[in-house]
């Protein structure tokens, strides 16, 4: 018997929220999460194009859990100083073979974590066998020269057309008046201690009502180093411990540091479920005391979000 094998590429966008998976020539599907849409094209048909249901969120190939077996030195991914590891994983059962062979860097910087990530994955039963390769990145950087990871792969026109555009241009964030920022903070205050959130020398919290159409927004800030959303909970020293979704009754969201870096911040808010708009509060409390309160809406607008507010810590 001939031996069969297919082969396949597949490429996870952590930060951005993409997947493209290549099945053949002319034969992929792109799954665009941040606009909640996925395109599938075959050969010699027209591109098919459909929603991705609400409330669904990007899978990622997770990290195999093995620990690191051999450190290869430090390399920099566009700029990162990284700690570079390799490591093999296998297993062999009855005819069936499948092994996986695994190069990660990691962030030389502490906190040390996963930058970009390319494994070799086959699965071999008799005659019949897959090999793919994944690309994987965790960070917002540019990819390592040489990796094949262009973010043209996740192009998808299509999926711009699929929703509708806002009725109306929505209104920018805007500090809540002093009169009203006492209620706003209350409100919030109580949702994040029924959550078990914690507090820090900086924290940035979400909330939203459910009122006219339950919906999932997402807190984004973008740090010294790094940026921290639901796909990616850790970076640059704080921490998002709260994430509630569209099921939420009463929803908050919560970021903290202990100890923040001095850099700039901007923070987004994003609708992930697309839909209805939504309007939300915004509370940002730092270590001399002072805080913000914003208000403001989202609606159908891609990742990040809505820019909320930018600020600089020293």
């Amino acid at each position: 018997m001939i031996p069969v094998v297919m082969e396949g590429d597949l490429w996870f966008n952590s930060q951005e929220n993409r997947v493209r998976f290549n099945q053949g020539p002319d034969a992929y599907t792109i799954e665009r999460y941040d606009l909640q849409c996925k395109l599938t094209a075959a050969p010699g048909e027209e591109p098919k194009v459909e929603a991705i249901p609400d409330g669904e969120k990007m899978s990622s190939f997770k990290l195999p859990p093995q620990e690191l077996t051999k450190y290869e030195g430090v390399q920099k991914v566009a700029g990162v100083e990284c700690f570079r590891y390799r490591f093999n994983l296998g297993l062999g059962v009855v005819d069936l073979g499948m092994s996986t062979k695994v190069t990660l860097w990691v962030s030389k910087q502490s906190p040390h974590v996963p930058v970009y990530m390319i494994a070799d994955l086959a699965v071999a039963s008799g005659p019949m066998g897959i090999k793919m390769n994944v690309h994987q990145h965790f960070l917002e950087h540019n990819v390592l020269e040489g990796c094949n990871f262009d973010a043209d792969i996740f192009a998808a026109p299509l999926c711009d057309t699929l929703f509708e555009p806002e009725a109306a241009p929505l209104t920018p964030p805007a500090p809540v008046p002093d009169s009203k920022a006492d209620d706003e903070v209350a409100e919030i205050s109580k949702r994040l201690e029924e959550a078990g959130a914690e507090k820090g020398k900086l924290t940035i919290s979400l909330m939203w009502d459910q009122g006219g159409g339950a919906v999932d927004l997402d807190l984004h800030v973008i740090c010294p180093g790094g940026h921290i959303s639901y796909n990616a909970k850790s970076a640059c020293r704080g921490k998002l411990d709260v994430d509630r979704m569209a099921e939420a009754s009463d929803p908050v969201e919560n970021i903290y540091w202990t100890s923040p870096p001095a850099g700039e911040y901007t923070v987004y808010v994003h609708n992930y479920s697309k839909r209805p708009t939504k309007d939300f509060t915004v509370v940002i409390s730092k270590a001399d005391g002072t805080r913000e309160v914003l208000k403001g809406s989202s609606g159908a607008s891609q990742s990040p979000g809505v820019l909320v507010k930018s600020f600089s810590l020293a």
